[in-house]
C-alpha cells in the first residue's frame, strides 16, 4: 500500500507530465499558423481626403443680364469688423463681383467687368466699398449703408446678391454679412440704346447727364453694320483729352477664359485635387493661352484721340455718346461735360 507521501509525489508528477504536453500542443499549433498564408490581405492606409474650400456663388439679373458674386468662406470663424478707427478690412478669402452692365451706385457709375471687393473704413468712420479691377486700373470707393443683426449667425461672412423688379425701375443690391454687421450697397442699371450711322451699329448705354464717370468707362460694343468681330470701346479720361480705345470682344473673352481657369486650377492645386484633375485643366489652360498668341496684338487693341468738335445744337449739358457721318467718315462723338469730342473710325 502506497504511503501519503508517495501518493502526493505520483499525482504531482502526473500534473506536471499534462501541463509539459499541453505547452507542446500549443507551440506545435502557434508554428502552424505562422507557417499558414494569410486570408487576409493587408489593409492600405488610407489618406483623409483634404477638405475643399467652399465657394458661395450668388446670382441675380438686372435687365436680363446676369450679376454674380463668389467668395470662398474661410474655414474658421473670422475676427469681427474693426470700424473703430480708419483701416481696410481684408475679406478672408478672394471675394469678387462681376457686373454685366453700367450701373448707377449713387451718383457713380460703375463700369461693367470684374472687380476684388474689400471694404475702407475712412476717416469719419463711414464705411465704403472698394473695387478693384481684375484687368487693372484704379480702384473705386463706393458709399455703404451699415446695419447689425441681433444675432452673429456662425460669424462667418456671406456675400450675396438680390434685386427688386418695379414696373418703372429694377434695383440690385449686394450684401456683405459679416458676424452682426450688415453692410449693404444698392445700385440701378443704366439702360441700353443703340444707333446706326456710317456702316457702324452702336450698342451703347443712356448714361446719366450728371453722373461721376470713372477713368475707365465701358461704353458698349461696335461693330460694322455688314458683320464681323464686335469691338468693346472704352472711354479713357484723366489725360489733357480724352481717348477711345477700341478691343476685340473674342480677345477679352480669351483673356477673361484664361484668368477664370488660372483661378480654377490654383483652388484645386489649393485643395489637394488628384493629379489627373489638375492636367485636365492644365491641358484647358495651355489651349487658351495657345489661342491667344495666335492672336495680332496690333489688331485686338488700338486707341483714337479725340478731337475737340463744335458743340451739336441738340448737346446734352454733361454725358452722351452717338454715331455720326461727316464728309463720307464715321466717327463717334462722345460729350464730356458739356465738351464735345470725334474719334475718327476710317
Amino acid at each position: 500500500m502506497a504511503t501519503p507521501i508517495a501518493y502526493r509525489r505520483r499525482h504531482l508528477l502526473c500534473r506536471l507530465g499534462v501541463l509539459a504536453f499541453a505547452m507542446l500542443l500549443g507551440a506545435l499549433s502557434t508554428d502552424v499558423r505562422a507557417q499558414a498564408p494569410s486570408s487576409r490581405a493587408p489593409q492600405a492606409t488610407k489618406k483623409k481626403p483634404t477638405p475643399q474650400p467652399t465657394l458661395v456663388r450668388s446670382t441675380m439679373q438686372l435687365l436680363g443680364m446676369k450679376f454674380e458674386a463668389t467668395h470662398e468662406r474661410p474655414s474658421g470663424t473670422p475676427l469681427p469688423p474693426d470700424l473703430s478707427r480708419p483701416k481696410e478690412l481684408l475679406i478672408p478669402r478672394v471675394a469678387r463681383f462681376r457686373v454685366a452692365l453700367p450701373v448707377l451706385w449713387g451718383e457713380q457709375v460703375l463700369a461693367p467687368g470684374e472687380y476684388r471687393l474689400g471694404i475702407v473704413v475712412d476717416d469719419d468712420l463711414q464705411p465704403f466699398l472698394r473695387l478693384q479691377p481684375v484687368r487693372g486700373g484704379s480702384p473705386r470707393r463706393l458709399a455703404l449703408t451699415l446695419g447689425h443683426y441681433n444675432e452673429p449667425g456662425d460669424g462667418g461672412i456671406v456675400i450675396s446678391l438680390s434685386a427688386v423688379h418695379g414696373d418703372k425701375e429694377e434695383i440690385g443690391s449686394l450684401q456683405v454679412r459679416w458676424g452682426a454687421v450688415l453692410f449693404q450697397g444698392d445700385f440701378r442699371p443704366v439702360h441700353r440704346r443703340t444707333s446706326e450711322a456710317g456702316g457702324y451699329r452702336l450698342s451703347s448705354f443712356d448714361f446719366p447727364r450728371l453722373a461721376i464717370l470713372p477713368r475707365e468707362l465701358a461704353l458698349g460694343e461696335l461693330r460694322r453694320s455688314s458683320g464681323g468681330n464686335p469691338l468693346q470701346l472704352t472711354l479713357l479720361l484723366g489725360g489733357a483729352t480724352p481717348r477711345l480705345r477700341l478691343d476685340d470682344k473674342q480677345y477679352l473673352t480669351l483673356l477673361d477664359d484664361r484668368r477664370e481657369m488660372q483661378q480654377e486650377l490654383s483652388r484645386r492645386q489649393r485643395a489637394g485635387a488628384e493629379k489627373a484633375e489638375l492636367r485636365r485643366l492644365e491641358a484647358r489652360l495651355a489651349g487658351v493661352e495657345a489661342r491667344l498668341k495666335s492672336l495680332d496684338p496690333q489688331a485686338t487693341t488700338r486707341e483714337l484721340p479725340g478731337k475737340k468738335a463744335p458743340a451739336a445744337p441738340d448737346a446734352p449739358p454733361g454725358f452722351d455718346i452717338r454715331l455720326e457721318e461727316v464728309d463720307d467718315r464715321s466717327f463717334v462723338s462722345i460729350v464730356v461735360v458739356g465738351v464735345r469730342y470725334r474719334f475718327g473710325l476710317d
